[in-house]
């Protein structure tokens, strides 16, 4: 290689990274607009039938590589695949559990468990009908009593930020602090309810923490 030229591979390299850069910056900037328009109340949904399985294995699918090289195991239990089709907006649903998933995915050391649950609830909704109850539970470092609520303001992050780790999948990987927001601002739209449980954070015990979403079977019924 000639003085002052760029090696091919470090020049691939480089490209690579400027790819990265600018579509990490477009999914933040898709994230503010979101946001935004939860804030204004203008996110407008588009309801379809749709499978919530099918949903969360398409929102999977995105992270499945970060899943194989941190060696965590993904595990989907009770009646997921068995529930009925529920009438939502399956595009924004799925960015919910995208959300989730990757909050699970960073808050969980490696070789730790993350599960999905859904089961059928007969109770009554806001429209006295059933709703699907999903769960994503972690084997992570938890969550402390003095977060569990403050976890879905925009821009929070648990811990000392300082000690953060970059990249979306990282252990303690950083973030811009708004997936739990747009999570929880579009399931309220669904007309459903989103929340966290935990026992508290420790690093070295690892007590996991569960996000639980309650999610109209017809969303239209309650909106």
């Amino acid at each position: 290689v000639k003085s002052g030229n760029i090696p091919r591979t470090a020049g691939v390299q480089m490209a690579d990274g400027v790819r990265k850069a600018a579509r990490r910056l477009e999914e933040i900037v898709d994230t503010m607009f979101d946001v935004s328009m939860l804030d204004t109340r203008t996110l407008d949904l588009h309801y379809t039938d749709i499978s919530l399985y099918e949903v969360i294995n398409q929102a999977l699918e995105k992270w499945m590589k970060p899943i194989e090289d941190r060696n965590l195991i993904f595990t989907v239990k009770g009646t997921l695949l068995d529930l009925p089709t529920i009438r939502a907006d399956g595009r924004r649903l799925k960015q919910v559990f995208s959300n989730l998933i990757q909050n699970a995915i960073k808050y969980t050391p490696d070789g730790g468990q993350i599960q999905v649950t859904g089961t059928l609830l007969q109770r009554d909704h806001k429209d006295g009908g059933p709703i699907v109850a999903i769960e994503i539970s972690d084997s992570g470092i938890g969550i402390g009593h003095e977060d569990i609520d403050r976890v879905f303001e925009k821009f929070y992050r648990v811990g000392n930020v300082m000690l953060h780790s970059s990249g979306e999948t990282k252990f303690k990987g950083a973030g811009p602090g708004l997936g739990l927001t747009i999570a929880r601002g579009i399931v309220e739209a669904h007309g459903g309810k989103i929340w966290a449980e935990s026992p508290g954070t420790d690093d070295s015990a690892c007590p996991g923490s569960t996000f639980h979403i309650h999610l109209p079977v017809d969303a239209t019924a309650v909106n």
